[in-house]
């Protein structure tokens, strides 16, 4: 008897913007659901670096496809999560926060060497309040971004 061996045949994907062909498992998708392009992980590494530099974004929650014409956006958390290292989510959320565009619940830390970034609830910054560094560990206020100022309110 002859056993017949059903695998289903992996389809090759072709990145769009250095037109390199993979598998679909290596391309990036992160929040995309209605988007059919396909960027491989070492140009999404370099689309969002880029991104950064692009004076039309007014926040980084989200980056639009870069195909012509979509209008898809990747979710950059998820993107972080997804495709880079701690280290290269903190220095990309750094540098998006240094920039003049809004960055939803992201803040960094405002002491001198010190660019830790973290998710802050929204409505913590409507009014001054207390928040102790990750890893520094000092002590500022998030809404007026300097050290804390107990007993003073500048809202």
């Amino acid at each position: 008897m002859t056993e017949y061996s059903f695998k289903r045949k992996k389809e090759m994907y072709e990145c769009i913007i250095c037109l390199e062909k993979s598998y679909e498992t290596d391309f990036c998708s992160a929040g995309t659901d209605n988007c059919e392009h396909f960027i491989c992980e070492d140009c999404v590494h370099q689309y969002f670096t880029n991104a950064l530099n692009d004076n039309r974004y007014t926040s980084y929650d989200l980056i639009q496809c870069p195909s012509p014409g979509c209008k898809e956006y990747y979710v950059s958390d998820q993107v972080m999560d997804l495709y880079f290292s701690d280290t290269e989510a903190e220095k990309w959320w750094t540098s998006a926060i240094g920039s003049k565009a809004y960055i939803a619940n992201k803040v960094s830390c405002p002491m001198e060497n010190c660019h830790a970034v973290f998710d802050v609830d929204f409505d913590y910054t409507k009014q001054c309040t207390f928040a102790e560094c990750h890893e520094c560990h000092r002590g500022f206020c998030i809404t007026c971004q300097t050290i804390w100022h107990p007993g003073k309110h500048f809202y």
